[in-house]
This record gives structure tokens, C-alpha cells and sequence, in this order.
């Protein structure tokens, strides 16, 4: 075919038949990922695959962000560290109930028991018998990813004690284990090895009187971010992202009026 019609079929041809090359195009096409899910494209694929209700999307989408499970970055949905180990962990201990076919057929029974189509007792019966042994290997042998932590043979530079390894909703880290008296941390890469810690930015000192702390961005539990002092517990100041933005605004403009 000469490209001008890309659905018209080859001519009729016979084995060890010589062909005329007419021209040689060398195109190179890499394979590109599916986009990132958006909270409105990861409802859409709950709804298509009858898994959830309009009442449980917004707490599904509250859950995995409040939990660190995903971040969103620019509107789309990124899996965290933490986010891959869980998954991992309960497709590898609880296959069943992972499953979407699973997840979908038990939303269907659930209409047929408020139908009363289906006797719920039964159901639960056939569901709690098979979850309970799933449970109980877990419970024997699922490592557990965020709560305890792995003592290491790597001391604190700060206090002498061992730093144990754990878990944020950022991946892994080297934590003190004089934590909280102590608070030396050493952030670790995705292979465990450490990464070099970042100087903080200390260039918003902090305003309560007598403080020596200054202020650093955090994430509330709701997911907001916001500035608070270095030196929390001992010094609880907090300030909104938004009011912060402003101030650094205001402080600019004056910078430029006076220059």
C-alpha cells in the first residue's frame, strides 16, 4: 500500500513472490501508560465495576488521601509508598475479598437482603467463616507496616540510641527510638538506603515571644496543610497555608515599595 489508505487489504500474494520496496518509513512509538485516576475517573471506575454506592464514594476518596495511601498531585491520584506496601500486603493475605468480582457480587447481595431475596444470616455466615482464616494467617504473618517499627544497627547522631525504621505516609524513614525526647530522623529511599536530609527552610521564624523555633508546612489530619513551629510539642503556634500566603505576599510588596 502506498499510505494513502491504511484499511485497504494486500494484493494477492505467493510464497517466495519478490516485492518491490516503494518506500521505508522508520517510526518509533513508545507505549504509553493509562492516566492517573482523578477522584472523578476513580468513581467512575467504582460504578462501572458495581463496587461502592453514591453514599461511600466520598469516604472512600477521604479514606485513601487522609490515610496516605494516595496523593494528589495537579487533580490526579498518586499511590504512595505506603500506599503499594498496603495493597501488596492485603492482595497477598486476603485475595478473596480484594478481588472486584468479589466486592461487586457482595454489593449485590446486599440489594437482594433489602429486597428480601436473601436471607442476611446466611450470608454472613458464608462470608465470616473463609474471612476468619484469612485473619487468622494474617495476624500470624502479615508484617506490619506502619505501627511497630524495625530496630536497625544504625545510632542516632544525636543521642547515641538506635534508630528504628518505620513508616509515614511519605514511604520510609530512620526514626530515634528516644523519639519523643529525641526527634532525629533520616528519610530512606525506596530500596531502604538513606537519603540526605535537606536543610530546613528557616527563614519564617517563629513569632510567639521567647521562641526560638521557626515554621515549617505540615498536613492536618483532614488532608489541609498549614504552618506550625519547629518546636512543637514545647510551642503549639499554627498558621493556615492561606494566611501564610498572604503575609509572604504582603512582605514582598513591601520589599518592592521600598526598593
Amino acid at each position: 500500500t502506498n499510505g494513502e489508505d491504511e484499511s485497504a487489504t494486500l494484493p494477492p500474494l505467493e510464497k517466495g513472490q519478490e516485492l518491490e520496496l516503494l518506500k521505508l518509513e522508520p517510526k518509533q512509538h513508545f507505549t504509553q501508560p493509562p492516566p492517573r485516576y482523578t477522584e472523578a475517573t476513580l468513581v467512575k471506575t467504582l460504578e462501572e465495576k458495581g463496587i461502592g454506592r453514591p453514599s461511600t464514594y466520598a469516604t472512600i476518596l477521604s479514606t485513601i488521601q487522609e490515610r496516605g495511601y494516595v496523593e494528589k498531585k495537579q487533580k490526579r491520584l498518586y499511590p504512595t509508598i505506603l500506599g503499594r506496601t498496603v495493597n501488596e500486603l492485603l492482595v497477598k493475605f486476603f485475595p478473596r475479598i480484594l478481588d472486584v468480582g468479589f466486592t461487586a457480587q457482595m454489593e449485590e447481595f446486599l440489594d437482594q437482603i433489602e429486597e428480601g431475596k436473601r436471607e442476611w444470616v446466611e450470608t454472613l455466615r458464608e462470608f465470616y467463616a473463609p474471612f476468619m482464616e484469612e485473619l487468622k494467617v494474617a495476624e500470624e504473618k502479615m508484617e506490619r507496616v506502619k505501627k511497630t517499627g524495625k530496630t536497625t544497627d544504625i545510632i542516632c547522631d544525636r543521642c547515641g540510641k538506635p534508630m528504628v525504621e518505620r513508616w509515614s505516609r511519605h514511604g520510609r524513614f530512620l526514626g530515634c527510638s528516644g523519639y519523643p525526647q529525641c526527634r532525629n530522623v533520616i528519610p530512606l529511599d525506596s530500596k531502604g538506603e538513606k537519603m540526605e536530609k535537606r536543610e530546613p527552610d528557616k527563614s519564617h521564624p517563629c513569632p510567639m515571644e521567647g521562641c526560638d523555633g521557626y515554621l515549617v508546612k505540615r498536613r492536618g489530619r483532614g488532608g489541609r496543610f498549614f504552618y506550625g513551629c519547629s518546636n512543637y510539642p514545647k510551642c503549639r503556634y499554627t498558621i493556615s497555608l492561606e494566611e501564610m500566603e498572604r503575609k509572604a505576599k504582603n512582605t514582598n510588596t513591601s520589599h518592592e515599595i521600598k526598593g
